[in-house]
């Protein structure tokens, strides 16, 4: 690839981690008080409205947090189905912005988080599941790909909405 993509993988089943670290895992959610995830910009204080104004058709936005100690380890966001992502199916939800400090990476942290997550939500009826990462990130790839997540497309900014908000498209592979 020559140049830096948004890949789209999917699945419905998360593969179970072969190891686990014991470190503490919290979860957010937005409060009236507490609109932006804790050490993200201000900008995501629009999921937070998404989720209160119903924009978010179930309340499915979160932000997963792995610490050593008082160190983060390894972060990511849940943000469900909205007009920006029409590729995805009603009540489905992407973890994306997954990121992992780099004294903790090849551990396996991410897919501990996200294999967390992904049973939460599925208790709360989602069944299908998107996992995000740019061309360049051949870890986070792989990572989706040991998790079981199947590449289905790219994903292209389009835009919609009186010419303003931009969509993203996906085109499946062939």
């Amino acid at each position: 690839m020559n140049k830096k993509e948004i890949l789209a993988f999917k699945t419905s089943k998360v593969t179970s981690p072969k190891s686990e670290m014991i470190l503490r895992l919290e979860k957010w959610s937005p409060t009236t008080i507490n609109l932006v995830p804790p050490g993200k910009p201000n900008q995501y204080f629009i999921f937070s409205l998404f989720s209160f104004i119903g924009i978010f058709k179930r309340n499915n936005y979160f932000y997963y947090r792995f610490f050593d100690k008082t160190k983060l380890a390894s972060s990511f966001l849940v943000v469900p189905r909205f007009f920006k992502w029409p590729y995805m199916d009603k009540g489905a939800v992407q973890f994306t912005y997954v990121m992992t400090s780099s004294n903790y990476r090849g551990r396996g942290l991410a897919w501990q988080g996200i294999y967390k997550a992904y049973n939460d939500l599925k208790k709360n009826g989602i069944n299908q599941f998107w996992y995000i990462t740019d061309s360049e990130n051949l870890a986070s790839q792989r990572l989706a790909e040991k998790m079981g997540f199947e590449l289905v497309g790219k994903l292209e900014p389009t835009k919609r909405f009186f010419g303003i908000i931009k969509t993203l498209k996906l085109n499946e592979n062939k």
